[in-house]
């Protein structure tokens, strides 16, 4: 096991949707107990999707003594309701400003149950301020990046307002849905300002796609970023036709495309025909691997990471198998493309 960690990375993973302010010291310290695993500096992309998680990150960073994880700061579709553009000076107290916001970005308009739960907006751009400034600041030592971002059709909003939402906690066996989305227009309002902070800091982001792949090409591929130095699209879900599209343009591009595929979502039996197909169009430099799990439940005890690399091995070996790579070429293979990446983002 050691052997092939030391070779793959998981090029898109995140925090546990419950995790707490302060917890960062703790994590941090879990990962430094993974060095008898043979793990790699830059083995954890780790996104970040919310104002919680955003903190943590920056905690888990204070704490580590190498440069074992590589940051990802950003809003993921999923809370980008959670921001607002409004000016809050310009309502007469917090609950108009909360309620103009949300009436104005979910569809249809929340109901007073779901308003009550809502949290009031937090200002969009002093959020993307304390990207841009985490961002510089964790630079100057690591490889960072913007993500995890993008546009999701499907998703609604929990009857909670968010997940890990701590005021009011859901149970895995309990999750109810809203009927409410959120818009496309806040969605992509929010997407591609931070694909500017990209490609103003010269950041690749990693992207997240649910039924809108039409619209994440026009936003993030055709439009101009000439400074984006990679784009990974995160277990990938769109189609082979699509994926071509995106192959095609950046051929045109110095920026760097990746598919990162995860055992769950891509790996499973079901999918097998899928994978094959898009991996039989992607190039052997273009593929990454990743988990797309929330890390610390994994990383606390030697028999859930013994899981977590488990099904990093299984993906990795997946696509080998279709790829027909021997085990060792494929190793290098995914060494030299993790590297490729962490290199778009490095000081």
């Amino acid at each position: 096991m050691a052997n092939i960690l030391r070779s793959l990375r998981d090029c898109h993973c995140h925090l546990d949707v419950d995790v707490r302010v302060g917890d960062g010291k703790i994590i941090a310290s879990h990962i430094e107990d993974l060095r008898k695993h043979g793990i790699p500096n830059r083995f954890f992309h780790l996104m970040s999707t919310n104002h919680i998680d955003f903190l943590v990150l920056n905690e888990i960073l204070s704490n580590l003594s190498e440069d074992y994880v590589v940051p990802y700061f950003g809003i993921h579709p999923w809370y980008s309701h959670l921001f607002s553009e409004l000016g809050r000076d310009d309502y007469a107290n917090d609950e108009e400003y909360k309620e103009s916001h949300y009436r104005k970005v979910l569809d249809p308009a929340p109901d007073s149950q779901l308003l009550d739960i809502l949290p009031i907006p937090f200002s969009l751009e002093e959020h993307f301020k304390k990207i841009e400034q985490s961002c510089i600041e964790w630079g100057q030592k690591c490889c960072v990046g913007i993500g995890e971002i993008g546009l999701d059709k499907l998703f609604r909003i929990p009857m909670n307002g968010f997940y890990g939402n701590q005021s009011s906690p859901l149970k895995d066996t309990d999750v109810k849905l809203s009927p409410c989305r959120v818009t496309m227009k806040h969605q992509e309002l929010v997407f591609v300002r931070q694909l500017s902070i990209a490609n103003e800091l010269r950041k690749p982001v990693s992207l997240h796609c649910v039924k809108a792949h039409g619209s994440l090409y026009e936003l993030a591929a055709k439009n101009s970023q000439p400074n984006i130095p990679a784009v990974t699209l995160h277990s990938y879900s769109g189609s082979v036709d699509q994926a071509n599209m995106w192959i095609r343009e950046f051929s045109k591009k110095e920026s760097k495309l990746f598919f990162s595929f995860s055992n769950y979502i891509n790996g499973v039996e079901a999918k097998r025909e899928t994978l094959t197909q898009l991996l039989s169009k992607v190039r052997d430099e273009q593929v990454l691997v990743e988990t797309d799990f929330g890390i610390e439940k994994y990383i606390k005890s030697p028999e859930k990471a013994q899981d977590y690399f488990q099904t990093l091995t299984e993906i990795f070996e997946t696509i080998a198998s279709i790829k027909k790579w021997s085990h060792e070429d494929g190793m290098s293979i995914i060494n030299t493309n993790s590297g490729a990446l962490t290199s778009c983002s490095a000081p």
